[in-house]
């Protein structure tokens, strides 16, 4: 697959630059700036994530091509041990007798409940290379592995590799792409075949079987139900149909598609034009939401083949990968929206930038995406790549082998992801039409699409502006109480503030009714009667039922206003004092004026002076 690396990649390089729009900036904090850390060896043709040591931690595992890397050393495996947080220790090697990795997975083959590294060389032993390698690495649960037990591929140039039990018996078997026949003169001469070694539950495996990829120079595998038969069927790119030569200008690249029989065995390939050349990748996943496993291959650019659930797929629809020369694509949601999201690396940008780049392509949820927000992969080209959560922030974190076209400089790029759980938020009134003053409780419920209740504060805001906030509570619901909301039909809606898991959100508007308090004056003389000339004081008190009246209170003889006064908000009193009572009968009134959120009220009392 990888067997002339520097002169593919130079090649390809150079034909896509140019082919695609010049790269634009992206300030989305989809991805954090990649950390790089040494991969132990060079090329690094691939990377798994797997918890290796049993800490609870994801540990990277590298598949080095690491032959004649300056020291004499040939090291095939690198593990590099999670901290947890993010970051990683420095690479350990693990030989596979001076033979080159090109693709690893892990996975507990032996059912001890440790993880094991499975891994394809290009060569079955020293010399030997008319063969590829299937290498097993029984993992003691410590980060130490017993020395490895190897299988012949079954064909020429050992590539991509897949773990699941492919004929129900409960173990788990490997599957494996190799880049031509047994007895083919080079890889891309030959026609690619799918390699089944099944699994004896022990770690242990039987030769491979060997089926037809339907391609020229099979690449990458994939697995997964593809017909919904409850059966396992196997995805694999080539890089031509039969009978093309791979590099030819104007061939496209075609996906072989193997219907599982259930016992081991496969159906002939169809095939798929994946709408692209220089076929690398690919992943499996549903794309459109409708429950049919989906196509995502990287053929430069990225070729989108929506599945039928019958095991064929619709023509390809292709997308910008982000970058020059789309090699290696992963599913994942990147962003927390109940989609799923691309994540394509490039080997290069669009323009002469010196590094590799992650084109993450965010999706519509209909099978479509939007363009790509490139992020540089933190190092010289990006090459293949795995997704997992290394710092157990419920974020997708993307980690890319890192290789120039030369095979020196490589790395491990790491890009931790930023995006938390999606929220919504339920907004509920205890009062929907509530009166002027009267408690009312805004209570916002908070939801996360992961697992991880909400926390942190919760804003409220109206079309005139912030009412206020309050702390979500261990059931992520948060309460404001409002009392002073003006009368009137208000919109009142609630944000969500996020915290280190979950996004922010907005609720929709609900509709507030306040209608305006009511209220009554109580006036008092402090003589009735009272003769003339002598000082009387009038005292309004006035109250509301839900509310604490302020403002003026007038006081009129019959229909002539003769005094205002303010009310004390402690008291509810306004007063009066006058000495200048007619003799005779006088109707004294006092109004309370009101305001917009408490209505006017009057009284009147007749003081006597005889």
């Amino acid at each position: 697959m990888f067997r002339n690396l520097s002169f593919v990649l130079g090649l390809l390089c150079t034909v896509w630059m140019g082919l695609f729009a010049p790269e634009h900036s992206d300030a989305s904090p989809l991805l954090k700036t990649a950390q790089s850390y040494g991969s132990g060896g060079s090329p690094t043709r691939s990377v798994a994530l797997a918890d290796v040591n049993a800490d609870g931690k994801l540990d990277i595992i590298a598949a080095n091509g690491c032959i004649g890397c300056g020291n004499g050393s040939a090291f095939g495996v690198a593990v590099l041990l999670g901290t947890g947080d993010g970051g990683f220790g420095p690479a350990q090697n693990l030989s596979l007798n001076s033979q080159a990795a090109v693709s690893v997975a892990a996975a507990d083959v032996n059912r001890d409940g440790k993880q094991d590294l499975l891994v394809t060389t290009d060569c079955f032993g020293t010399g030997l290379c008319d063969s590829g390698g299937v290498w097993v690495l029984l993992g003691n649960g410590d980060g130490t592995f017993q020395t490895p037990l190897v299988y012949n591929s079954g064909g020429l140039g050992g590539s991509g590799i897949a773990v699941a039990d492919l004929n129900g018996d409960g173990n788990l078997d490997l599957a494996v792409a190799n880049c031509a026949a047994s007895g083919s003169a080079t890889c891309s001469s030959g026609i690619g075949t799918l390699a089944v070694l099944l699994g004896r539950g022990d770690g242990s495996f039987e030769s491979a079987k060997t089926f037809a990829a339907g391609g020229m120079h099979a690449w990458d595998i994939a697995v997964g139900d593809v017909n919904r038969d409850d059966k396992i069927d196997v995805v694999i790119t080539n890089c031509a149909a039969i009978g093309f030569l791979c590099e030819a200008a104007g061939v496209d690249s075609v996906v072989g598609v193997l219907l599982g029989n259930g016992d081991g065995t496969f159906q002939p390939a169809k095939t798929y034009d994946s709408g692209g050349g220089s076929t690398g990748g690919l992943a499996l996943a549903d794309l459109n939401g409708d429950g049919k496993l989906d196509l995502a291959v990287a053929n430069g650019k990225v070729a989108v083949l929506l599945g039928n659930g019958d095991g064929s797929f619709q023509a390809p629809t292709l997308y910008n990968s982000g970058g020059a020369v789309g090699d290696g694509v992963a599913a994942a949601d990147v962003n927390h929206d109940g989609k799923i999201d691309l994540l394509v690396t490039n080997y290069s940008c669009n323009s002469n930038c010196g590094h590799g780049v992650v084109g993450v392509l965010l999706s519509n949820g209909d099978g479509t995406f939007q363009p790509p927000k490139p992020f540089a992969s933190g190092g010289a080209g990006a090459f293949r790549l795995a997704v997992g959560d290394i710092n157990k922030d419920f974020k997708p974190d993307v980690i890319v082998a890192n290789v120039d076209s030369s095979g020196a400089g490589s790395n491990i790029g790491v890009l931790l992801g930023t995006v938390g759980f999606s929220t919504t938020i339920a907004l509920q009134s205890s009062l929907p039409a509530s009166t002027y003053g009267q408690p009312v409780n805004l209570t916002a419920s908070v939801t996360s699409s992961g697992s991880l209740t909400p926390t942190s504060t919760v804003f409220f805001d109206t079309n005139t502006g912030r009412i206020g906030s309050a702390q979500l509570d261990s059931a992520g619901v948060a309460t404001l109480t409002k009392a002073n909301l003006n009368a009137g039909v208000i919109s009142v809606h609630a944000v969500y503030g996020g915290d280190e898991f979950n996004q922010t959100s907005s609720s929709a508007d609900l509709t507030q009714t306040i209608i305006q308090a009511s209220s009554k004056v109580q006036i008092t003389s402090s003589k009735d009667p009272s003769t003339e000339g002598q000082i009387v004081t009038f005292t309004a008190i006035v109250t509301s039922p839900t509310a604490t009246p302020k403002g003026s209170v007038t006081f009129a003889f019959g229909k002539t206003v003769v005094g205002t006064a303010q009310i004390v908000p402690w008291s509810h009193k306004a007063t009066f004092t006058t000495s200048s009572l007619p003799v005779g009968s006088t109707t004294v009134t006092a109004t309370y004026l009101g305001n917009s959120n408490i209505a006017k009220s009057a009284v009147s009392i007749v003081q006597v002076v005889p």
